[in-house]
């Protein structure tokens, strides 16, 4: 998909209202696309237009619950915002994620034991 392409190309310049036009154009074909949505709600951070990033990132979930691109951005929203609640929604869904990549690893690894013992501390 040549948007994706010129998105990527643009953000890296720091051309971000051309990369805004080609995520809205991506997006519009393929709204359902975790990553094509993910880009276009990184572009409005970048730009600082945190609510219309969030509120992209927030719909785009409910298509797609389980694009780490998307929790990442929330999280990453609330830390900037200082939204402690999203912030550990969207930490929760990220240990969700390491542990069940993790789970054929050795079960006494220190990294898992830390990471569980995080997860638990936010529920």
């Amino acid at each position: 998909m040549p948007w994706i392409n010129l998105v990527s190309v643009y953000t890296n310049e720091g051309r971000y209202d051309q990369a805004m036009q080609q995520g809205q154009a991506a997006v519009r074909l393929s709204p359902d696309d975790a990553v094509v949505v993910g880009n276009l709600a990184g572009i409005y951070l970048a730009l600082g237009r945190f609510a219309e990033a969030k509120a992209l990132a927030t719909r785009a979930l409910t298509k797609a619950p389980d694009a780490t691109v998307l929790h990442r951005l929330l999280w990453l929203i609330g830390s900037l915002q200082g939204d402690q609640t999203l912030v550990r929604q969207q930490s929760g869904t990220a240990y969700q994620d390491f542990l069940a990549a993790m789970k054929s690893a050795d079960a006494d690894l220190p990294v898992l034991t830390q990471a569980r013992a995080e997860y638990a501390a936010l529920k």
